[in-house]
């Protein structure tokens, strides 16, 4: 089960938090070892804005997400508006640090076009959403290369999410 460790929390005398910094870690069982396990980073949650008491639920700057709210109970991540009443008054917000990784993508697409198997898999699905989805999950499943990312977070790093428009 993920957990949020926060290092160096300083709170000052009304419980404010002051500085800090936190990421969401899992338990990981390791055979053969001497502890039997270990922590691994999932997600670095950046700088706590709040931390509840309870440390479950908290307000990062988050270098991935911005200014977002995350409980550790139910995993679940939201948008913080400015005018938070748990928020400090004069934070203020960072935008989210984003990049794109277009290479990988491109030799892969340009590989299956040379092939001639971006005209088959074109013609597998006559709408054009489906074959849109069925692009994005091929390209995530070959260049994803192991790792354990989800094809829409995948999509959302990828020069693949400005392809095609994004359905609301």
């Amino acid at each position: 089960m993920a957990f949020i460790k926060v290092q160096k929390l300083v709170r000052n005398e009304h419980g404010e938090v002051l500085s800090g910094s936190a990421a969401i870690m899992e338990t990981v069982y390791t055979p053969g070892s001497r502890n039997f396990s270990k922590h691994r980073v999932i997600e670095s949650l950046g700088k706590v804005v709040y931390f509840d008491k309870n440390l479950k639920l908290g307000i990062f700057q988050s270098p991935l997400r911005g200014l977002v709210e995350n409980c550790s109970t139910t995993g679940e991540f939201k948008e913080v508006a400015l005018d938070d009443p748990r928020l400090p008054p004069k934070l203020l917000p960072v935008a989210p640090n984003f990049h794109t990784t277009f290479g990988d993508v491109w030799f892969l697409m340009e590989f299956l076009k040379k092939h001639g198997l971006d005209r088959v898999l074109g013609g597998v699905f006559q709408k054009k959403t489906l074959c849109q989805r069925l692009w994005a999950h091929i390209l995530h499943s070959v260049v994803k290369d192991g790792s354990k990312i989800t094809c829409e977070d995948w999509v959302g790093r990828s020069f693949v999410s400005h392809l095609a428009p994004t359905q609301a």
